[in-house]
């Protein structure tokens, strides 16, 4: 039932609430089992999402669901690499749970309901990744179907996700996507202020104490 799956959300927020002792004990072997539980519990969270809301009954709990969801966010929950749950919700690895598939990743449903409340698109992951740039990254690994990797690159995009933001190794989601001669034109969304940054860095203008620090 619809109480049923509310209960388990909350049991989850509630361990990966709790599971912040572990962070703060240090013990390696502690902090393995930690992220390795924590993976889990996130990854399952994820997939509630998803079945909520399918469910015909969802816009009677819709704000206690997205109660529970906008207190996870907060928590802010990483995994091993870094990953938050909008970068979970974009691997299509989150697909299987202890082996079986449950409900199918990437999801757009499942985006678009964390970015309601209140995910950060700009997100980084320990190498740098955004939401945005994993997103291309899995795409590139397992060949998704390149309709739905469209349309979740347009709602990160219109929703903020910088595509000229670099990760660890130089990539932008720009240059991903261009590598991977995906249908998706990116001219839209860079902003004069993206263009003349750009410009700024390619030229090595001096800027230091010249232009304001939130340019």
């Amino acid at each position: 039932s619809m109480s049923d799956i509310l209960d388990m959300l909350n049991i989850l927020l509630e361990h990966v609430m709790n599971g912040h002792t572990y962070l703060k004990m240090g013990s390696d072997n502690l902090l393995r089992e930690f992220y390795f539980s924590q993976l889990h519990a996130l990854q399952l969270f994820l997939h509630l999402i998803q079945l909520i809301s399918r469910l015909e009954t969802f816009d009677k709990h819709k704000h206690i669901f997205m109660s529970i969801i906008y207190k996870m966010i907060v928590q802010d929950p990483r995994s091993t690499d870094g990953e938050s749950l909008l970068h979970l919700a974009v691997d299509r690895k989150t697909s299987a749970l202890n082996g079986e598939n449950y409900s199918s990743f990437p999801s757009l449903d499942v985006i678009k309901i964390l970015v309601k409340c209140g995910a950060n698109v700009n997100a980084l992951q320990n190498n740098g990744n955004s939401p945005l740039q994993h997103c291309v990254r899995f795409f590139k690994m397992t060949h998704c179907e390149e309709q739905m990797v469209i349309n979740i690159l347009n709602y990160l995009v219109n929703k903020g996700a910088h595509v000229d933001i670099c990760n660890y190794e130089g990539e932008s989601a720009l240059t991903l996507i261009k590598k991977m001669a995906l249908p998706f034109s990116t001219a839209n969304y860079l902003s004069l202020q993206c263009l003349a940054s750009r410009a700024i860095m390619k030229h090595k203008i001096p800027y230091h104490e010249v232009l304001p620090k939130y340019l």
